[in-house]
């Protein structure tokens, strides 16, 4: 982790006016094709969710402003950033879990699936936050809907929580003979702007893209 010097920072001017901003978050919903991931988890068995995580943790991971962080009103560029997810419970009530970034999907994939698992039979005093942890990503899955867009609940006041990217996808529908998902990335404006905003989409798609390369063979088998 590595602070970053507000007063050279190229992003100063930036940073001055939107952390100032009562909401000074900015977001974007985009289609992604997912054709190839879905084909590829029909195929292997593999869990979409715990893949499509793995996807979009290691692509945001590889753009610099996605691991920026705000904490005590200083600005950090972090080294690892982790998936923070939510799960549901065997009494239906969600609860949050934290997985290990790794770079090895198969690695990442059968530690992650221990982690959901486990989180599934807590029953006394389900854990809803990840407390004060700022290196990870906040995600979220509706694979009932397919939405245009969405908002998060934020507390504007936490400048430290507000830093957190939150990613947030839906359910994947036929489209012909493609199919599609709508992903939503939210982040906060005073360190992400418009363009790596857009990295981080292009990213995520040019994976999915080359997934076979990007993740190497598996079978959950």
């Amino acid at each position: 982790m590595k602070e970053i010097d507000l007063q050279t920072w190229k992003r100063k001017a930036h940073y001055n006016c939107f952390i100032a901003y009562d909401n000074p978050i900015i977001s974007a919903t985009v289609r992604l094709d997912v054709t190839n991931l879905v084909n590829y988890c029909k195929r292997t068995g593999a869990s979409y969710f715990a893949t499509f995580t793995y996807i979009a943790t290691k692509c945001l991971n590889g753009i610099e402003d996605f691991r920026l962080r705000i904490k005590d009103d200083r600005v950090y560029l972090l080294d690892d950033v982790d998936p923070s997810y939510i799960v549901m419970t065997d009494e239906e009530v969600i609860v949050t879990c934290r997985s290990k970034m790794q770079n090895d999907y198969k690695s990442f994939y059968a530690d992650m699936r221990k982690d959901v698992e486990s989180a599934k039979k807590i029953v006394d005093k389900p854990q809803f936050n990840d407390g004060d942890r700022v290196d990870v990503y906040y995600i979220t899955c509706l694979p009932w809907i397919d939405f245009t867009t969405i908002m998060n609940p934020y507390d504007f006041k936490d400048k430290s929580a507000s830093s957190i990217p939150r990613l947030a996808w839906g359910k994947f529908v036929s489209e012909g003979d493609r199919y599609k998902m709508a992903m939503d990335i939210a982040a906060h404006h005073a360190l992400i702007d418009g363009y790596p905003l857009s990295k981080g989409f292009n990213a995520i798609q040019s994976a999915i893209d080359d997934l076979e390369n990007f993740l190497g063979e598996f079978n959950e088998g």
